[in-house]
């Protein structure tokens, strides 16, 4: 028994030492691989497959199920692995199906500021149009006008930034050179008629016709940009005008695209002369920056004013009804996550230990149903709190997305970050709240959290930079981001690991050390333990046979006639029970011959 409770620790020993290795080294390459491969099949699904409402991926649902066991599950939910799975979850490109139909929703809410009405000119009784509020219209414009006087009475062109002349009419009257735009034209100029309040459409209107939206641009300059539009073309090749909700570089390019392009050699010569165009036809970088900058204050403007008179109830309910409309799919995904992987367990036993008969299957299933149905109920708590969570989440990324697409420009990214910093802080107070985890794992947690998102902050912007720089078609710039980002916020949490800030992974492995450790001591105890019993029964065993054998001797000695049989068999039987060695053959000679001697000297 001791040699074999030696060769058992010795072989459980170099198996520990093995594993110890394991553990001790970091293979964060093999780590970041797969992390990387994982995340980007559960990104793709996501995004093509709209499945963000589920809070599950498919690779974590995949892992959980081909990992299942009741004693030991991988469970992302109730742990804080994945964080970056968070993150991804924080925003819907707008390439994608939930992007696009959000776009589609909130363009349908659309209405004019701006209408004109028909009117009878005084002077010629031909009938005009012109804009309802062409009072305000003109009395904005000619104080705008006057403000930008110099002390010689002279205006300056805001792009060109040369000095206007002024110009003589065919009817004689004197006009300025400059003109008084609208850097953003009331002809494509919007309101959501679903979020903006009455007296905030009246405040749109003041808005598009103050110093905000106004800048004094040369005659032909202006006439040549004209009634300006921005159009985008859809997957069946029809033009979709999207001049309310295009970005500043957007809206500057189609202005450009009408300077450069007018087919008017005289307008064409009256921009070059004014510094709109250079000589090979072209708008210079200083205007064409200004026209940007411009643009982008503009609808900056505008759209704090859309958030100070934005109807937030109205918005609040209806990203309430989104929330709950999303209810279905968090639940469905509950169901998935703790339903399937339990069953699908108890599928490959039933099928592994094959039962003999019916009845032998159909208990076998009673009991396997009744362990799911038990292993279901005690994760309930959990999964209420998830549904509770997502919900939360999903409602504030409803509300957020709402306001994101009413406004423009540098405000719209600024909401567009802030969404996803306040999603970050719900997930980081759900963290923070985790009784099961120390202080330094909670840290460690919300510090890796942050810092993703703040990665997949920075990706966006950069990659909103290429699509306009480098004009990347759909189809190319969604896998490419979605890869990109993958790569770079794995490579985030993997820099974030090998740091180890809070020594969580120091925690980590001295915490795997002891705990194989345990498992080995109690591997080796279990077999020592099973070998001794084994010994002891085997013993217990030869016991009981010696005492049968034994009552089974002394009652043949009992019975015994020595004149009429031997009992040679049975001292043989003694013999080799009490292992006393003794030659019965020798004993008997030797009685002989002493008994033969003892005749003779008797005889003597």
């Amino acid at each position: 028994m001791a040699e074999y409770q030696d060769k058992v620790y010795l072989n459980l020993i170099q198996q520990a030492n093995t594993k110890y290795a394991d553990l001790i080294k970091d293979d964060l390459g093999s780590q970041f691989i797969q992390s990387c491969g994982r995340d980007l099949a559960g990104e793709l699904v996501r995004t093509y497959f709209d499945t963000s409402d589920f809070h599950i991926t498919v690779d974590q649902l995949a892992m959980r199920m081909l990992k299942f066991s009741y004693g030991n599950e991988y469970d992302p939910i109730a742990v804080n692995g994945d964080i970056q799975k968070l993150s991804y979850n924080y925003h819907d490109n707008e390439h994608t199906k939930a992007g696009k139909e959000l776009i589609q929703q909130m363009d349908v809410k659309q209405e004019s500021l701006f209408t004109k009405e028909q009117y009878v000119e005084e002077t010629t009784s031909k009938t005009k149009t012109r804009y309802k509020d062409h009072t305000m219209i003109n009395e904005a414009k000619g104080k705008y006008a006057d403000a930008q006087k110099n002390a010689e009475g002279s205006i300056t062109d805001e792009y060109t930034h040369l000095e206007g002349e002024y110009i003589i009419g065919k009817d004689g009257r004197k006009f300025r050179r400059q003109e008084v735009e609208h850097t953003q034209a009331l002809s494509s100029a919007k309101y959501n008629k679903e979020y903006i309040s009455e007296e905030g459409i009246q405040r749109l209107r003041e808005f598009y016709n103050s110093s905000e939206n106004f800048a004094m641009m040369d005659k032909s300059a202006n006439a040549s940009k004209g009634d300006v539009r921005v159009y985008v073309t859809d997957k069946n090749g029809d033009k979709i005008d999207i001049t309310h909700r295009a970005t500043p570089e957007q809206y500057a390019s189609a202005i450009i695209e009408r300077w450069e392009d007018d087919n008017n050699s005289n307008k064409v010569q009256q921009l070059k002369d004014k510094g709109y165009l250079n000589e090979e036809g072209k708008v210079p970088k200083s205007v064409k920056n200004q026209l940007v900058r411009n643009i982008k204050a503009s609808q900056n403007a505008e759209s704090k004013v859309i958030l100070k008179e934005a109807k937030y109830k109205k918005v609040a309910t209806d990203a309430g009804k989104k929330a709950l409309k999303s209810m279905g799919k968090v639940i469905a995904g509950q169901v998935i996550y703790y339903i399937m992987p339990p069953l699908m367990y108890e599928i490959k036993e039933l099928l592994k230990n094959k039962a003999d008969t019916l009845e032998e299957a159909l208990e076998r299933l009673s009991k396997a149903t009744k362990r799911i149905a038990k292993y279901a109920y005690s994760k309930l708590s959990e999964s209420l709190k998830f549904i509770g969570t997502a919900f939360m989440k999903n409602f504030i990324k409803s509300f957020l997305d709402l306001l994101i697409n009413m406004v423009k420009a540098t405000v719209k990214k600024l909401l567009a970050m802030a969404k996803k910093l306040v999603l970050s802080t719900v997930d980081a107070i759900k963290i923070i709240c985790d009784k099961n985890t120390s202080r330094s794992e909670k840290a460690d947690a919300v510090t890796n959290l942050f810092g993703v998102t703040i990665t997949t902050i920075v990706l966006e912007l950069v990659f909103e930079y290429f699509e306009k720089q480098l004009g990347i078609p759909e189809y190319l710039l969604l896998p490419l981001q979605t890869i990109t980002t993958v790569i770079c916020t794995n490579l985030t949490m993997l820099i974030l690991q090998k740091a180890d800030l809070f020594n969580v992974r120091h925690g980590f492995k001295i915490n795997a050390i002891r705990q194989l450790f345990a498992e080995t001591e109690d591997q080796y105890l279990s077999l020592v333990q099973s070998a001794d019993l084994k010994v002891t029964e085997n013993i217990n065993r030869i016991i009981v046979q010696c005492q049968q054998e034994c009552a089974d001797i002394y009652n043949n000695l009992v019975r015994n006639n020595p004149y009429e049989s031997s009992v040679l068999i049975d001292l043989e039987k003694i013999n080799k029970i009490f292992r006393m060695n003794i030659s019965f053959a020798d004993e008997w000679f030797r009685f002989l011959r002493l008994n033969n001697i003892r005749k003779e000297l008797i005889g003597n």
